[in-house]
């Protein structure tokens, strides 16, 4: 429990230190400005995160199974990253260079350079990770995942307090990248007698082969959390697309907590209880997660349009209006996490490909309709695709039993008491 726990709050942690620096930077640069970096953070994210072929996950898995010695196989790893890191460069340069915005903000040699510098981290951090996961070492990975972003938001902060005239978005690139060097040195540091050694070409062989198994699920679930943003740096200008992303953050930020704990706790914890108490215990938390959301909704439909401006200023005026359609499409989003979770630990079927490949469809389905000319229409599908891809999960637990179409469902005075209570029993052990 307590590798869940770790994951759980530096999961929280990254959530709240990427709203603060998303704040800072959204005042900063403006509507455009901060779609400008949103753009440019998510095309290189996304093309490290699907061109890896899920290599360094099949990698953990190798190192498990097989009596490897794992400190021996990082050298190999570091290569194949450097590898991955010059064609996922390429291919993401060629999308955003074919895309509606032209960042003006940003030189197209400035834009080649942080987007390989960028991906190349990330894939060196996932070789680094692998060997880590694969002898169940998490401490580094938790610190990683906390400490980077952090160490951006003080950079950030210090920009602002102490050379605020000179703040740019090519600035606020250079920070992004300098806050991941700290971590490295760190993380090479502590592995420093095994970064050099032989290449090992009949693991790498392998490990591929047993990668591309593992890719479609990885890819088509890094899509569908995406793509609602991929096709917006393709379909609006930078300051639509700025009033967006602040949207979705400030939305997001609430929902990515909830939605944390169910996917770090709720796996682990349904698989090793028997079948009896398991029906009980799932049917008690979809009812609890149905007051969370009703309540979610209350106080966000209520409260964002009159806190965005004030936190991100008013020149996010249009970001605050969508804020309550982007309320109503992530609402269900801790259900479909419950509803994932719950199936996953069934053990049949993909639920988080399928679930995956509905959202996906529905989303370009809208595409094909409205063209997405207007963010309110991809907010529109991007509520349905969830609401959808819930549904399609649920079958799963409905055909095993697990839950009923009834009244063991529907909430009642007992479980907001329970809800009530658990807060409360949390914030007195903290």
């Amino acid at each position: 429990m307590s590798v869940f726990m770790g994951a759980l709050i530096s999961s929280i942690g990254v959530t709240l230190f990427t709203f603060v620096s998303g704040v800072i930077i959204a005042r900063a640069l403006g509507p455009s400005g901060r779609g400008e970096y949103g753009a440019v953070i998510l095309v290189a994210h996304a093309a490290a995160s699907i061109s890896n072929i899920s290599f360094f996950d099949a990698a953990v898995v190798r190192l498990r199974q097989q009596k490897i010695v794992t400190a021996k196989m990082l050298p190999t790893m570091l290569i194949v990253a450097l590898i991955i890191a010059i064609f996922a460069s390429i291919g993401a340069i060629v999308v955003i260079s074919t895309t509606k915005n032209s960042f003006r903000e940003i030189t197209f040699n400035f834009l080649i350079i942080f987007v390989s510098t960028t991906i190349l981290y990330q894939l060196i951090l996932q070789s680094f990770s692998a060997v880590d996961k694969s002898e169940m070492l998490f401490a580094m990975i938790n610190i990683e995942r906390a400490i980077s972003p952090a160490i951006f938001t003080i950079f950030i902060l210090a920009m602002v307090f102490f050379r605020k005239n000179d703040m740019s978005l090519e600035v606020v690139l250079i920070l992004f990248v300098a806050s991941k060097i700290p971590i490295i040195m760190i993380w090479t540091y502590v592995k420093r007698k095994n970064i050099v050694g032989n290449f090992c070409w009949d693991f790498v062989r392998d490990t591929i082969k047993l990668g591309f198994r593992f890719h479609i699920a990885f890819a088509l679930n890094i899509i569908a959390s995406q793509l609602d943003r991929l096709i917006g740096i393709g379909v609006w200008s930078k300051d639509v697309l700025g009033q967006y992303f602040v949207a979705l953050s400030a939305v997001g930020t609430g929902f990515a907590a909830l939605n944390v704990g169910i996917n770090m706790i709720l796996l682990p914890y349904l698989a090793g209880i028997a079948q009896d108490e398991r029906r009980h215990r799932l049917r008690q938390i979809i009812r609890v997660t149905l007051i969370a959301i009703v309540v979610a909704i209350t106080g966000g439909i209520i409260i964002l349009p009159f806190v965005v401006p004030l936190i991100f200023g008013e020149s996010f005026i249009l970001a605050a209006n969508m804020t309550v359609w982007m309320v109503l499409a992530l609402a269900v989003t801790p259900l479909k996490a419950v509803v994932l979770e719950a199936s996953r630990s069934l053990g049949v079927g993909r639920p988080s490909v399928e679930m995956a490949g509905v959202h996906i469809i529905v989303i370009l389905t809208g595409w094909l309709l409205t063209g997405y000319i207007n963010p309110k229409e991809m907010i529109l599908f991007f509520g349905i695709a969830n609401v959808l891809s819930t549904i399609y999960g649920a079958k799963y637990l409905l055909l095993s039993g697990d839950i009923q179409l009834d009244r063991s469902l529907l909430p009642g005075r007992v479980d907001g008491i329970f809800l009530i209570k658990h807060i409360l029993r949390i914030n007195r052990e903290e």
